[in-house]
């Protein structure tokens, strides 16, 4: 999809960033609608809270620039690169082998991601956003397939695109959605 003749195809790459972008956002503002709703309020001591740690303790100890690296890299690169990479990649495609529902699966994959966080009281924004990241990586474009096999509304029908390149727009959002909780957390502290 991003390799034409063993280019690279920009456009592509672009057009992904900005969907994985947008929903990010996306999964942003629902999380913390969600997290209003459940909790009453905005949430101080969510997952950015334990990071900012971090940045902390760098300033203790003369490592601020190094501790904002680590921290920016860990939260916008490697966490959401590993997170979709095993939630989306490997756990929603099975999910749905399984399930024959996508939009099922999407739900059911949700959950276990806001699980694994271990942050009860974050589980329903992580929820949210969990949900947000998968529909990211699902494409619900029922013109890339025949008439027979066009999505329901149900997405039962919709197809997922599990390639390293079709990861792109889902871990896109998630670093999105983490850029924001980072950006947050360290605005208020």
């Amino acid at each position: 999809r991003y390799f034409v003749d063993e280019k690279v195809h920009w456009a592509s790459v672009a057009d992904d960033v900005k969907r994985g972008v947008a929903f990010g956002l996306v999964a942003s503002v629902a999380a913390r609608l969600v997290d209003a709703t459940v909790n009453g309020g905005v949430n101080g001591d969510g997952p950015a809270g334990g990071a900012l740690a971090l940045l902390a303790y760098g300033q203790t100890d003369g490592h601020a620039g190094l501790a904002t690296v680590a921290l920016i890299t860990s939260s916008c690169v490697l966490a959401p690169a590993t997170e979709e990479l095993f939630f989306r990649g490997f756990v929603l495609p099975a999910c749905d082998r399984v399930v024959g529902n996508v939009a099922v699966s999407i739900v059911l994959t949700a959950g276990l991601f806001a699980a694994v966080h271990f942050a009860p009281r974050d589980a329903a924004s992580l929820f949210a956003a969990g949900c947000a990241f998968g529909a990211a990586a699902v494409d619900w474009d029922s013109s890339t397939k025949n008439a027979s096999d066009a999505s329901d509304a149900s997405g039962a029908n919709a197809t997922m695109g599990f390639t390293a390149a079709g990861l792109a727009v889902p871990t896109a959002a998630h670093a999105t959605f983490n850029a924001g909780v980072l950006l947050e957390a360290i605005l208020r502290g």
